[in-house]
């Protein structure tokens, strides 16, 4: 506001930057807002730091719940419980996947027999 109206240019003096001094400071003039409008920007105010506060510790907490949660996913203590109740599945998948390992290294041992021997094969011719 005082930028616009002038203020500066007209009673600072001409430097690279424009500065004025203590006495020029204080004939300033500042509009002051009314004691109402102070006490309502106030009221406003203090519920905002309380709503800051208030999530900076819901962030704190969320953040201890987080790496408790990982803390336990990591140590396999969050999944103990379930491995528990279903371990007849649990083994009936492991024997499943086991089998199609075998199933699969038996396939490439057939696979690198037959490249061997075709390999013997035409050396020999």
């Amino acid at each position: 506001m005082l930028r616009a109206s002038g203020f500066f240019s007209r009673t600072s003096r001409m430097q690279i930057n424009r500065k004025f001094n203590a006495s020029e400071l204080s004939q300033l003039v500042t509009p002051k807002p009314p004691k109402s409008l102070q006490s309502e920007f106030e009221a406003k105010l203090f519920v905002l730091r309380k709503i800051q506060v208030a999530r900076k510790k819901r962030t704190e907490k969320i953040e201890s719940l987080f790496q408790a949660l990982l803390s336990l996913a990591f140590s396999g203590d969050l999944t103990a419980k379930w491995r528990e109740a279903h371990m007849k599945e649990l083994l009936v998948e492991m024997e499943e996947q086991a089998r199609y390992l075998n199933s699969n290294v038996n396939d490439y041992q057939k696979a690198a027999e037959l490249q061997g021997s075709l390999f013997e094969s035409s050396s020999r011719a």
